[in-house]
């Protein structure tokens, strides 16, 4: 799976294309450590409410340590509607767009 997304990131073309700085990572969500700029995180429900939770914990961690803009789009509504009730219900996430299969949120920080 790996190998098919830097596959498609290398093939990507599009003359709107504002953004160039794209990079496929393969490693343990769990664990991840996010970077200290700014991100758009994708997430095409990846895993359920467990895991779901850990990363979220981290990614609320690493933003406290460290402020910055963040935005998070989940793909795949319905497909793990315990994640998607979880998502709707933090008050940490701002509703920007809500699609029949995807939902984007800004991360509100506090301060």
């Amino acid at each position: 799976m790996h190998q098919c997304a830097i596959q498609n990131l290398s093939n990507y073309c599009s003359k709107s294309q504002k953004c160039f700085n794209l990079e496929a990572i393969c490693a343990d969500a769990v664990n991840y450590d996010f970077p200290l700029t700014p991100l758009v995180l994708y997430f095409s429900s990846p895993f359920g409410l467990p895991i779901m939770q850990l990363v979220l914990e981290r990614m609320f961690l690493s933003l406290e340590r460290y402020p910055r803009e963040v935005y998070l789009i989940y793909n795949h509504i319905g497909y793990f509607p315990d994640v998607d009730m979880l998502l709707l219900g933090m008050e940490q996430l701002r509703r920007l767009s809500d699609q029949q299969t995807y939902r984007i949120y800004h991360v509100h920080q506090e301060g």
